[in-house]
């Protein structure tokens, strides 16, 4: 083909809040505006709060240390709102509900809104931090894993070597040595087994927490 296309670069390079709405431009160029009024939080805050943010998620998320308030730029792309569950007051301007109400409030008045908050509900960080935290100890249980599944190889080559030296004796050897090998590779083989049982239910809880932090 003639044209080139430009692999699309999610990664925020600036951000800007201004008094009624959200601007978020992106590494390959593009710009996202969203109404202000769709994050209470930052709605509500001043400006230097508004103003004190920092780049987090190797470049796709947002965060607003002093307000508690997480964005990425997956949800910014897909126009979501902040999610909200329970029952949380806050002071909206009335021109941000201009239109909304029948009555319109007084020019003077803050209209009291009420909408739904979560505090426990988890954000695009706190996904991110779980995500991170689960890669970390799978590597660590495969690692395990790894090890003891090396040492019971050497274990069995060591014993195949018993066996085959004894094959070779002339004359003969009882069967009691034979025994004992046999004895020994059953014992070690136990034991490989409960060291990887006990990891495996780890290795499940944290492959289904990875999976859960992606698909967040």
């Amino acid at each position: 083909m003639g044209i080139l296309a430009l692999a699309a670069d999610e990664r925020v390079a600036d951000v800007r809040v201004a008094e009624d709405e959200l601007s978020v431009r992106l590494m390959d160029g593009r710009t996202i505006s969203v109404p202000l009024v769709w994050y209470p939080r930052l709605l509500n805050a001043t400006e230097a709060q508004r103003k004190n943010w920092q780049i987090v998620g190797g470049g796709y998320g947002i965060h607003w240390d002093e307000i508690d308030e997480d964005l990425s730029t997956e949800g910014l792309l897909r126009g979501a709102p902040a999610p909200r569950q329970g029952v949380a007051k806050i002071q909206l301007p009335p021109k941000h509900v201009e239109g909304a109400l029948n009555n319109k409030p007084k020019d003077d008045e803050q209209l009291v809104v009420e909408i739904s908050e979560d505090e426990n509900e988890k954000g695009f960080l706190d996904h991110l931090t779980e995500g991170e935290e689960a890669a970390q100890e799978l590597t660590n249980i495969i690692s395990v894993i790894d090890k003891e599944t090396r040492n019971i190889a050497a274990k069995f080559e060591q014993h195949t070597s018993n066996i085959n030296r004894l094959s070779s004796v002339p004359g003969g050897v009882k069967a009691s040595d034979f025994r004992k090998i046999a004895m020994l590779s059953a014992s070690d083989m136990n034991t490989f087994s409960t060291r990887i049982e006990d990891v495996l239910p780890k290795f499940e809880q944290n492959t289904q927490t990875l999976e859960e932090s992606f698909s967040a």
